[in-house]
């Protein structure tokens, strides 16, 4: 009988400070991860952001060489890398689709300016937030 009344003392399950400790242990880590977690996020979005618009800035760079090099002449307007006819340059439009992105070029005051957008329609890319923007700029070449 001794026996069998200290086994069930044996198993009776956790004490209230031992529930109480594990608690307050689990809100001390999610206090330190959490801002860890946040802060990763913002450092991905602008590693996104940067990777597409030096996607923007190499695939306009390349455009303006390419024509330099198949013309012998450098281009006069931004719509001499637009060649409609066999996509070459910048592609058949000054937006062209590259994948997730769409860059829209344009050209004023000697300003290449380039918008990104989603190439599911004309909503802003997610990491388009919070001081990020989503254009990036180029000095027309001289």
């Amino acid at each position: 009988m001794m026996a069998s009344s200290l086994r069930n003392k044996a198993q009776k399950g956790f004490t209230l400070v031992e529930l109480i400790s594990v608690i307050i242990i689990l809100g001390i880590l999610a206090a330190v991860i959490t801002p860890k977690y946040f802060d990763m996020t913002t450092k991905a979005n602008e590693s996104v952001a940067k990777g597409v618009k030096s996607e923007a800035v190499s695939r306009f760079n390349m455009a303006y060489a390419q024509y330099v090099l198949d013309k012998g002449k450098v281009p006069t307007a931004l719509t001499d890398l637009v060649d409609s006819a066999n996509g070459k340059y910048l592609g058949t439009s000054a937006a062209p689709n590259v994948g997730d992105y769409v860059f829209s070029y344009a050209l004023a005051d000697d300003v290449v300016t380039c918008t990104i957008t989603m190439s599911t329609g004309t909503a802003t890319p997610s990491w388009a937030t919070g001081g990020i923007t989503n254009t990036v700029t180029i000095d027309w070449p001289s």
